[in-house]
């Protein structure tokens, strides 16, 4: 389990990411396309929350929003993510089955 993240860790450190391409940081295409498809303001605070390690009020004031904003954002950009995923997988299943 240690190893995983860590090597997980150097991938993303060695990765093409910024703030408006977070999926970049995948390199399964599903989790890709998933990621790909999440509104951009949603990535942009997944990306400062979880890539970056910013603050909650530090986001609030990068993206001039309110927190309950931010907080909603990052929830919806969650559902979003794990919906494409769900999507993406069954439509594979249907197109390859």
């Amino acid at each position: 389990m240690n190893n995983y993240y860590q090597k997980s860790i150097e991938k993303l450190e060695n990765s093409d990411v910024n703030i408006n391409h977070l999926e970049n940081i995948f390199t399964e295409e599903k989790y890709y396309l998933a990621m790909k498809i999440v509104p951009l303001l949603e990535r942009k605070v997944l990306y400062l929350s979880y890539i970056e390690n910013i603050r909650l009020n530090d986001i609030c004031k990068r993206l001039k929003l309110q927190k309950n904003e931010v907080i909603s954002l990052r929830n919806k950009a969650i559902i979003h993510f794990k919906n494409n995923l769900e999507l993406i997988c069954k439509m594979k299943k249907i197109l390859f089955y």
